[in-house]
């Protein structure tokens, strides 16, 4: 994702929510080691922003890493770098994703999907 002016609060800097969407996303990594058709949900997600980032329009990478892989938990981190290999957020321990047991049935989804997800 580039630290577009798009992306920036009135200080020049880019908003930390769109450096943790980007940290979210690349924590998802835990996906990756999922057998097909595993739906997940997310516990907890922690950022720690170390520096600000400029909206000089630098690339900022993401790179997520399994650091824990469980039956039913399993953990994620990753790392924001801007630009040169500047290191300006990190998810560490938190951001674990649990496996759902069973799946959703349709009609809940679509009632869900509809706003109306409460039982009558």
């Amino acid at each position: 994702m580039r630290a577009s002016d798009w992306l920036r609060n009135e200080f020049a800097m880019v908003y930390g929510g769109a450096v943790a969407l980007l940290a979210k996303s690349a924590a998802a990594a835990v996906q990756t080691i999922a057998p097909a058709g595993t739906a997940f949900q997310a516990l907890d997600v922690k950022v720690n922003f170390l520096r600000p980032v400029v909206a000089d329009g630098e690339d900022l990478v993401a790179t997520g890493t399994v650091m824990h892989r469980g039956r039913r938990l399993s953990i994620a981190g990753a790392e924001v770098m801007h630009g040169r290999q500047v290191r300006c957020s990190a998810v560490r321990r938190p951001g674990a994703l649990a496996r759902v047991a069973r799946s959703v049935p349709a009609q809940t989804a679509a009632r869900a999907a509809a706003g109306n997800d409460h039982d009558s």
